[in-house]
């Protein structure tokens, strides 16, 4: 990762996690980590009072991080000078956002809220003029600092108004809680007022702020209240059906207050998710037009003059307008019985009146034999309705996939669902009735590149949530963590602290560490999760079936068991396990190991006289003991026992849902404590979400081709290095990306980030199909192989290891280790410099004669090799292959035991003993110095990637072949410009393609200039509807074997009628067809 912080860095600092662990006080570069409020994403809305005579309000507003979308909703209704402050109620979506670079993490931090609560004090205190200030109280009254409350007050004394939600006692408020809101456990939790049980509203008071809002309309099953009472002098503008205050006024000085006591989330109502389709976004509409009224007001700035309205529309309760004009509403405004909304506008006021015209036709008792519904299944439906109904299945599109007719029951026949939630939506006569439900995938195939986020917000139902899903799509998402989202889901097995201990979660691993250290009492010694526990299996099992077989119907892409797995914790060292479970394992181990007890002795040096008393020994012990076997068989029991236990959670997964993928995230660079043997476990997961570090890349594509992987990216990288490890992955066989989480890639206005822009741009390169060409690839090895050795990393690291108290890392640990490190990087940098194909080649593979594939075997600081090992390395040398050896070349064999004397100190034919340098190997392809290199078979074709560092020109492979652009789609001129930002990347074939159709069935056909089939491409197809917009959910890359592929679009029954344009590219030469789809 070429960025500003160093792999070292990543890799090891806690900080840099797939999941929100970071602690300890970051300090960034001073700026101030705030971006803008915009306009730039725009949402259904209506313009209430935009433009506002007298001109815009000028708002202080202190949004959230999760829903500051909000704010800008305000802002597309009411004419708005904003001045912003963003503070969340939750740390993390407070600590990574809005920075990046060496600031990334620096905005707050845990239990540190200062820095943002000081972006608040320097407003308030500050010359600026506000007329009034929108804020939530998320962290209670006490939460500002003293200059802040001081500043507050005298703004509003002197005649600023102020908005406050979630309000808490003080001499501002007109509300304050029923009883004393419970401290927060931890200091930057949320201060919450006691709860009270929801209800209907009501308004008790003629006041602007509530004149013309249908309050009584408002979604109350769905809302939910805090437990309020008015302060002295208040005036309760709203209050629910128990009498309790909703909604109050005051003054201040010359200054207005409102404050509303509904459960908030930032600026919002607090709404659950079930919300989706029982909630219209009409009434969101007027949720907004009351909080824009009472801006208005504390402004100071409503209208003086008799509401006289200009125009006026009806609508009925989803929104959809069934009348307007001009003036005044006519008296009579229809006779279809419904709940229809009367919007009454002018310059300077509008008003809205609930109308009732009749009673609804009435749909009840609505219920489906269906649980998860698949593609072509059969769903019954029943319901109760005096008239006939029309009944229909929705996706979360809204494409209807299927319809029917009946009296209280009817069946459905789905058609393919692109979604994995929907409705099923009964109308009869004027009344109405949906269900919610599920689909299955209609395949989880992984053809394609995906980019996975697994956290996201918002954390509450919102209205905007289809505009943010767009933002998501454009840029380049496939794969969420819930099925109510409209795209693929990744789901979790939530075995993260089974199989491993979250920085934030590891007080009881830390007490353990710290008690082991001052009394080197061994009952301290073991894992909160025993592994060897009799009922291990058994909750494994229960925690598997408990959280994936509810979503294993939906045919996840894939799960993904644990995040940032590890025997101890991350790369910490610690002598785990010694649990009497663990012993009597190892011990049984150990006689498989072992021939006999004696021969056990012989190897340790120690004297046990029954095998029930053989116990290992600890780093100390070892280190005085001198000969580390007892140590070392140890953590070699513990490694093989976590890849073991992750395998059977693997097999678990698949006893479930039989065709899951399983995966874990966030793995770890290997040590001799935490387990992270990437061989093994490799061989037993399906795909993972890894980091980096660690040469992780160039390891687990290798160590079992065909993996899936989607490296975890986003983080605090922006332009070229955040483009730049897209492309380097890619080389290294990612079949997609995991990104962290959404607060990275979009501001909260929802426009894309420094962040989000770099990587939408780089995932729209690789997803029109450039990424599925290097997903139908092979590399083609230069044949050379760096040692990966579990043997060494154990034996580098006893030889000077430390465990110390607390947490830290294992570089901080072993200079044996660390220069371990150091030098396999080094190797894998100067064979990337050289553009050599190259892999890493671990023990077991070396012991099962693989050697004889390869020319060349680097051994950097080897330390640890096993009898079969060196045999096989001497008679590949005898063969011919090269061996590069170092001075710590062999000086151990796999159980730690010194070796005398050491491998191969004299001259031996094919042995070279020196340091990181250049090897005698001719590149296949000669790119620029420094520059990433792959060379890859695609079909008959070869493709070679080049990705320099920094911008360079690049020579296009000189060969009579047709060589291609693959990034520009067009014949490769003689030299092309790359940079890290875009690699050159050439295909080179035997002829020319020269022709692309697409026929009225769909499908495609691919030749090549004597009329020959290309035997492999991909065509980029895109699908447009009448209108001329591009439909992305149509839209695909569609593989081209042997000169044919086929495209096909699974229409809706509301799809709208007329000619749909399909595009077809073939994404190597460029050629294009058109075809249209009449429906």
């Amino acid at each position: 990762m070429r960025e500003w912080f160093t792999p070292l860095i990543v890799c090891f600092a806690v900080a840099a996690a797939a999941q929100d662990v970071g602690m300890g006080r970051r300090q960034g570069s001073g700026k101030r980590f705030e971006e803008p409020y915009t306009l730039n994403v725009q949402t259904p809305h209506v313009k209430w009072a935009n433009p506002l005579p007298g001109g815009p309000i000028k708002l202080l507003a202190v949004p959230s991080v999760s829903e500051g979308r909000t704010l800008v909703e305000l802002m597309q209704r009411l004419s708005l000078d904003v001045t912003s402050v963003t503070i969340d109620s939750a740390f993390d979506r407070n600590k990574w956002t809005m920075c990046f670079g060496r600031d990334y993490g620096a905005r707050a931090e845990r239990g540190d809220l200062s820095l943002i609560y000081s972006y608040l004090e320097q407003e308030l205190a500050s010359a600026k003029h506000f007329d009034t200030v929108l804020l939530q109280l998320n962290h209670g009254w006490e939460a500002l600092t003293p200059k802040s409350r001081e500043a507050l007050l005298k703004r509003v004394r002197e005649g600023a108004g102020l908005v406050l939600l979630r309000p808490m006692e003080n001499e501002l408020s007109p509300l304050a809680p029923a009883a004393a809101p419970a401290p927060p456990s931890r200091p930057y939790n949320e201060v919450e007022p006691p709860s009270a049980p929801a209800g209907e509203w009501k308004r008790v008071a003629e006041h602007y702020i509530t004149r013309g809002i249908p309050v009584e309309t408002f979604p109350f099953e769905y809302l939910e209240e805090y437990a309020y009472r008015p302060a002295p002098g208040a005036t309760v503008l709203i209050e629910s059906a128990a009498g309790r205050p909703i909604a109050a006024t005051t003054s201040f000085g010359k200054g207005r207050i409102v404050a509303f006591g509904f459960q908030n989330h930032g600026l919002s109502w607090r709404m659950p998710m079930s919300a989706k389709g029982f909630v219209s976004d009409l009434q969101w509409e007027y949720y907004y037009a009351m909080l824009l009224r009472a801006l208005i007001y504390t402004a100071g700035r409503e209208p003086q003059v008799r509401f006289v309205p200009s125009h006026w529309r009806l609508k009925t309760a989803d929104g959809v307008v069934k009348r307007s004009g001009t003036g005044r509403p006519p008296k009579s405004l229809g006779t279809i019985p419904g709940l229809y909304f009367l919007e009454q506008q002018s310059a300077s006021d509008f008003e809205i009146s609930a109308i009732k015209l009749g009673a609804l036709d009435r749909v009840e008792q609505l219920q489906s034999d269906a649980g998860v519904i698949r593609e072509a299944q059969t769903v019954n439906v029943t319901w109760s309705a005096e008239k006939p109904a029309r009944v229909e299945l929705t996706d979360g599109f809204g494409r209807v996939i299927a319809r029917s007719q009946g009296a209280n029951s009817t069946a459905l026949k789905a058609g393919r669902p692109l979604t994995h939630s929907g409705f099923i939506v009964v109308t009869a006569g004027t009344g109405s009735a949906r269900l919610p439900v599920q689909f299955a995938a209609s395949s989880r195939e992984w053809s394609d590149y995906e980019v996975i986020m697994p956290w996201y917000g918002p954390g509450s139902y919102q209205p905007w949530i289809p505009a943010l899903d767009e933002q998501f799509r454009q840029f380049g998402l496939t794969t969420l963590a819930r099925p109510d989202r409209n795209f693929k889901v990744i789901a979790s097995a939530g075995l993260h602290d089974t199989f491993g201990v979250y920085a934030y979660r590891n007080q009881k691993y830390v007490a353990r560490k710290n008690a082991y250290a001052e009394t080197k009492d061994k009952k301290y010694l073991t894992r909160d999760v025993v592994l060897q526990s009799p009922d291990f299996e058994r909750n494994l099992r229960r925690d598997l079936e408990k959280n994936l077989k509810p979503l294993a119907p939906l045919h996840p892409l894939a799960y993904y068991l644990a995040d940032e797995s590890s025997l101890t914790s991350y790369t910490d060292p610690f002598d785990v396990d010694w649990s009497p479970e663990t012993l009597a394992a190892f011990r049984l181990w150990l006689q498989k190991e072992y021939s006999s007890l004696d021969a056990l002795n012989a190897s340790w040096e120690t004297s046990f006289t029954r095998w029930g008393d053989v116990v290992p020994m600890t780093t100390e012990e070892v280190q005085k003991h001198g000969n580390f076997a007892p140590w070392t068989d140890h953590r070699v029991f513990m490694e093989q026992d976590f890849v073991r236990v992750l395998g059977r959670a693997r097999d678990m997964v698949r006893e479930v849902d039989p065709g899951a993928l399983a995966s874990i995230s966030g793995t770890q660079v290997p040590t001799a404590h935490n387990g992270c043997n990437w061989y093994e476990i490799d061989q037993r997961m399906d795909y993972l979400q890894p980091y980096s570090g660690g040469n992780q890349d160039e390891m687990h594509h290798l160590f079992r081709p065909g993996i899936k992987l989607t490296g975890f990216t986003g983080y605090g990288s922006t332009g070229a290095a955040a483009h730049e490890q897209q492309w380097r992955r890619l080389f290294y066989g990612h079949t997609g990306a995991s990104i962290f989480w959404h607060y990275t890639i979009l501001n909260p206005d929802l426009s894309f980030s420094e962040q989000g822009r770099a990587l939408s741009q780089a995932f729209g390169r690789i997803q029109r199909g450039i990424g599925r060409v290097f997903m139908n690839s092979r590399v083609l090895e230069d044949g050379v192989a760096i040692h990966f050795s579990m043997a060494s990393i154990r034996g580098a690291w006893i030889t000077d290891g430390r465990i110390r108290p607390g947490v830290g890392n294992v570089m901080g640990s072993s200079q044996a280790y660390a220069d371990l490190f150091k030098r396999r990087g080094a190797w894998a940098r100067q064979l990337e410099s050289d553009g050599i194909q190259f892999r890493f080649l671990a023990t077991p593979q070396i012991e099962n004669g693989e050697l004889d594939k390869f020319k060349v075997l680097i051994l950097p600081y080897s330390i640890a090799l096993s009898d079969r090992e060196a045999r096989a390395i001497e008679a590949f040398a005898e063969r011919g292959g090269t061996v590069y050896i170092d001075e710590q070349t062999g000086r151990m064999d796999e159980r730690g035991h010194w070796r005398k004397p050491q491998l191969w100190q004299g001259e031996r034919k094919g042995f070279v003993r020196r340091a990181v340098g250049k090897i005698e190997l001719k590149a296949q392809f000669e790119a620029p110095r420094g520059a990433l290199v792959t060379v890859r078979q695609f079909g008959s074709s070869r493709l070679v990637g080049v990705l320099p560092e920094e911008t360079a020109r690049v020579k296009a492979p000189r060969t009579r072949k047709v060589t291609y652009d693959l990034l520009r789609g067009c014949k490769a001129a003689a030299e092309v410009g790359a940079s890290a930002e875009s690699p050159a990347l050439f295909i080179e074939r035997d002829t020319q393609i020269a022709r692309l159709s697409i026929d009225s069935a769909l499908n495609l056909q691919l030749v090549d200039e004597k009329g020959a089939p290309v035997d492999r491409s991909v065509v980029r197809a895109e699908v447009f509807d009448p209108a001329g917009n591009l439909v992305r959910h149509y839209s695909s890359n569609v593989d081209v074997v042997d000169g044919r592929g086929k495209f096909e679009i699974s229409f809706a029954l509301n799809d709208a009628a007329g000619n749909w344009k399909v595009r077809a590219r073939d994404v190597i030469s460029g050629l294009t067809a058109e075809q249209v789809v009449r429906r």
